[in-house]
């Protein structure tokens, strides 16, 4: 059978990573982990609802031997590319290992962005909503279509996970989702860190409504995790990692310089863009992002896919809203949108 995943690869006793090619993505692969013990294996995350990924998951089952009938399967967080193969891979034997948030989403069939959601957003922060929302297509073709009758356990901060010779401490880590989780093991000195710590990207950390400071508490998260003795991490993409606590430091450091970035836009440039605002220096979150710097490699955001769109606005969507929870920034709402000003 020709090899549709990336690469199986042993990364500790008993613990294999598992790349997971994601086609047509940014993201370019994903990595689902195994960790094979005494009674029950555990399976670490999915991938997205495509064929080849459900190709890629059945080849690497075979490949290392799986019983899933003897599998639980653990979800670091509710994103689908992390999730959306569950009801692919479970048996009515398995038990489904997560956050509150992400098995209230498996139960209800819901997504973890409604269309709903999504309209609701970019009337809050894109001026030229109908034009922009041309462009629109649902998201959920990704993610689960009907709710899912298996076995759930509902897993907080401090529970443990036994797989084998391995105890895995559950470790809340919420910013880049809601009710993100990662799995310590102390005495190895293991972290299976989600999209919490990636080594060679950053982690979206994408705000949808205004009711949470997402990059506060991404930022928090990164602390309870630096107090750990980690030797190495095994992140939901790219390569493992041995310095834990170099990363958090790249990791905390890019947050704050996009923070600094979003903060002069608003305080210094006060064209806002050529946008007919009833007055200069009111920014919208789309206002913002068409000035940033992306890490891209064509930087002219009209050549963006509207994917890419939404994306760097809910970025930039986040900074804003922490700013001016810090009262650097003001906020005033003008009919639907959010408008930020020094």
């Amino acid at each position: 059978m020709k090899s549709v995943t990336k690469q199986i690869k042993q990364v500790y006793k008993d613990i294999f990573k598992i790349e997971i090619l994601l086609p047509d993505t940014p993201l370019k692969s994903i990595n689902n982990y195994f960790i094979r013990g005494s009674e029950r294996n555990l399976w670490v995350d999915t991938a997205f609802n495509y064929p080849k990924c459900r190709e890629s998951i059945v080849e690497a089952i075979v490949d290392l031997g799986v019983d899933m009938t003897k599998t639980d399967i653990f979800l670091t967080h509710k994103h689908e590319d992390h999730c959306a193969l569950i009801d692919f891979i479970a048996t009515k034997s398995s038990e489904i290992i997560s956050s509150a948030p992400t098995i209230k989403m498996l139960r209800t069939g819901e997504s973890s962005l409604s269309e709903q959601d999504m309209h609701a957003f970019l009337k809050r922060n894109v001026p030229l909503y109908d034009q922009f929302a041309q462009d629109f297509k649902p998201w959920n073709e990704l993610s689960m279509r009907n709710p899912l009758q298996l076995s759930f356990r509902t897993v907080k901060h401090g529970d443990t996970i036994t797989v084998g010779q391995y105890t895995f401490s559950v470790i809340e880590t919420p910013g880049h989702a809601e009710g993100h989780l990662c799995l310590y093991e102390r005495n190895n000195g293991i972290l299976i860190s989600g999209d919490h710590i990636l080594g060679t990207i950053f982690p979206n950390l994408l705000l949808w409504t205004e009711s949470n400071d997402i990059i506060e508490e991404y930022l928090t998260s990164l602390d309870r995790i630096e107090l750990l003795k980690i030797d190495l991490v095994l992140p939901g993409h790219r390569n493992t990692l041995i310095d834990c606590r170099q990363r958090i430091e790249k990791i905390r450091n890019f947050q704050e310089r996009r923070s600094e970035e979003v903060l002069k836009i608003v305080k210094f440039d006060e064209d806002c863009n050529g946008l007919n605002h009833e007055s200069a220096g009111l920014f919208t979150a789309y206002d913002v992002a068409v000035k940033m710097r992306w890490s891209v490699m064509n930087n002219n955001f009209d050549d963006f896919t509207f994917e890419q769109k939404v994306l760097f606005i809910s970025e930039v969507s986040a900074h804003l809203h922490h700013l001016h929870l810090l009262n650097y920034l003001q906020k005033e709402v003008k009919g639907d949108l959010i408008y930020y000003f020094a």
